[in-house]
């Protein structure tokens, strides 16, 4: 997306700071180097100034949002986002103007319905205590503005009435897109093959069962589809680049170069493209080229940390370590806790100390030797006392937060958890503001959201029942409140299996008696599911059988069927549905009505 919304800025110098303060101090000077557009310098007296003053203090908090909307001015929005989610909590003053940024970020990353979610919060009356200001609104309205007229120009693009063929075609090319994004080449080359027999000359489902061909390793049947199509379909940008990755991966390099001579003909301005070329470069290993392109994808984006990489790679592999070492550098200003640039600079500095050169690996990934070492140190961790952790904290920050950083960049990392939990050990601060980041982040997995908002209400909630912030779910930005609340998707398999089996059973036999029956199955549930996740053989059938006897054995509108006969109708044994009884009567909310009366009310408002 290459528009975007428009930007905060009007707060950058909010005067917030006591003029008598040493922050008060880096905060003008940090306001002068915006002033003369240096960004990089602003962020380093931001960050000193910040550390003059409590994080969780009004100073503090300002500050934070000064950092984002300097990251904003910088297309940064990842960066930006990290820096407010600390300051999405409904307690606080700074709330209201952190919704809006954090719109702001999503907004960047595409995540356009999300964004709208904030803008909508940003102006919402009753978002806290603090009052609306009028350009914190005219910025959020003119930003839904931004989002919805894109989103509806998307939805205007779509033809009415199109070709039964395209329509096909396109649905072949869908679903082995999804077969792909799962690794399973095999199936979609299965779909695309013989669609490729039937649609010759369509280009998405060609140009997607070549790259498959590339991905599945099978370079020689790649190059002979190559071979055996159209000027008009071979002379697109994308198959280019693959063709001349498969020249090369067949040993053909004076054909490899002959295409890469080629795709350096096209004019490319789109960020894709270049970090196509770009690899394809690297590939082959013309370094010169891949430096050019390279330098267009920075003179776009100045401070994209994904691209200061690869121009520092490409320099490094074309022996100017002097250049690669200052773009990790620079990269470390805007992320200081960035371990792969952090680890690369050094041994762009053993170089120029002793000459020698290295072979860089992936740059995304952690090198071998690297990533042994850290294994190795998470293992001594695991073995520290309480005493010993704090000591390694107190000695080795910057280590620690380079592992957090490992965790939060790169989702393959084994020990995210792991990490996290240890910086909890030891400073309980910077670990809220990093797992609400991770509430907020687009690309988190499900499973480390839940995390964080398990640790959030431990560590952070103080028992507080009415506990909220706000997270990204199912594309929606939401303010969430955890408290006793639990989702029945979150339940053990098992558990859901009760809910569903009684559910199917009433609504055919006794509907009116489903809402006791649910509220049965949520109370046994919620008593049991954390420390028993998995229930023996046959117990969560005995169980589901137990709670519809149960509800029609108090009902006083339905006959109470006869044990043996309701038993042997659920293939459960009688003794087995009087046992998961006796479980439900030792739940404390039925232990007092154990003598037979209803626990429920006969209206069953309490339908799940």
């Amino acid at each position: 997306m290459n528009a975007k919304p428009p930007k905060i800025r009007k707060s950058g110098k909010a005067a917030v700071i006591s003029i008598g303060s040493q922050s008060a101090f880096f905060t003008r000077k940090a306001n002068d180097k915006l002033d003369e557009g240096d960004f990089l310098s602003a962020l380093r007296y931001y960050r000193r100034a910040l550390a003059c003053v409590p994080f969780d203090s009004k100073e503090g908090r300002e500050l934070c949002l000064m950092i984002a909307d300097t990251y904003l001015d910088m297309d940064c929005a990842v960066e930006a986002s990290a820096w407010v989610a600390p300051l999405l909590r409904p307690d606080i003053d700074e709330f209201r103007p952190a919704v809006l940024r954090l719109g702001h970020c999503l907004a960047s990353r595409g995540e356009l319905r999300a964004a709208l979610d904030c803008f909508d919060f940003s102006l919402s009356a009753k978002l806290t205590t603090e009052p609306l200001q009028y350009n914190d609104a005219l910025n959020a309205i003119e930003a839904e503005d931004f989002c919805e007229e894109y989103l509806d120009d998307e939805k205007r693009s779509e033809p009415i009435l199109r070709d039964v063929d395209e329509i096909e075609a396109e649905r072949i090319a869908n679903d082995a897109a999804a077969l792909s994004e799962n690794a399973d080449f095999t199936a979609a080359i299965a779909l695309l093959e013989p669609a490729h027999a039937r649609f010759p000359e369509d280009a998405r489902i060609f140009t997607d069962l070549l790259l498959d061909y590339y991905c599945e390793q099978r370079f020689a049947d790649g190059l002979k589809l190559f071979d055996s199509v159209s000027d008009k379909l071979k002379n697109e940008f994308t198959v280019q680049c693959c063709a001349a990755m498969l020249c090369h991966q067949l040993g053909q390099k004076e054909r490899a170069q002959a295409l890469a001579e080629k795709i350096s003909e096209f004019k490319l301005t789109d960020p894709n493209e270049l970090v196509r070329a770009y690899t394809v470069m690297m590939e082959i290993e013309l370094f010169d080229k891949a430096i050019v392109y390279a330098e267009s994808m920075t003179a776009q984006e100045p401070y994209n940390r994904t691209f200061m990489h690869f121009l520092a790679h490409a320099a490094y592999e074309a022996s100017d370590a002097e250049r690669a070492k200052n773009c990790y550098a620079q990269n470390l200003i805007v992320e200081p806790n960035d371990s792969v640039a952090y680890f690369y600079k050094k041994v762009c500095e053993e170089t120029l100390a002793g000459g020698e050169r290295r072979r860089f690996q992936i740059e995304y990934a952690v090198p071998h030797s690297e990533f042994i070492a850290r294994c190795k140190l998470t293992e001594e961790l695991v073995g520290y006392t309480r005493e010993e952790l704090e000591d390694f904290w107190h000695n080795e920050p910057k280590t620690m937060l380079r592992l957090v950083n490992w965790a939060m960049t790169d989702r393959n990392c084994p020990f995210g958890d792991l990490y996290i939990v240890f910086l909890l050990l030891v400073d309980f601060e910077r670990t809220e503001r990093l797992l609400r980041r991770l509430l907020v982040e687009p690309d988190c997995s499900p499973v480390m959201r839940r995390l964080a908002a398990a640790h959030l209400q431990s560590d952070f909630s103080g028992g507080r029942k009415d506990f909220r912030f706000v997270m990204l779910s199912d594309g929606r930005a939401r303010i969430c409140a955890l408290g006793d609340s639990v989702v029945y998707n979150d339940f053990p398999q098992c558990y859901r299996y009760i809910f569903e089996t009684v559910a199917k059973e009433l609504e055919k036999t006794a509907e009116e008696l489903m809402g006791p029956a649910l509220m049965l199955c949520k109370l046994y549930t919620l008593a049991h599911y954390k420390h028993k996740p998995q229930l023996p053989y046959g117990q969560k059938e005995a169980m589901a059988a137990a709670i519809v006897y149960f509800v029609l054995a108090h009902s006083h509108d339905r006959e109470t069927p006869e044990l043996s006969e309701f038993a042997a109708a659920h293939g459960v044994t009688v003794r087995r549905i009087e046992n998961a009884i006796d479980r439900l009567l030792e739940l404390p909310e039925l232990s007092e009505n154990a003598s037979g009366q209803n626990p429920f009310n006969d209206d069953g408002d309490d339908d799940e």
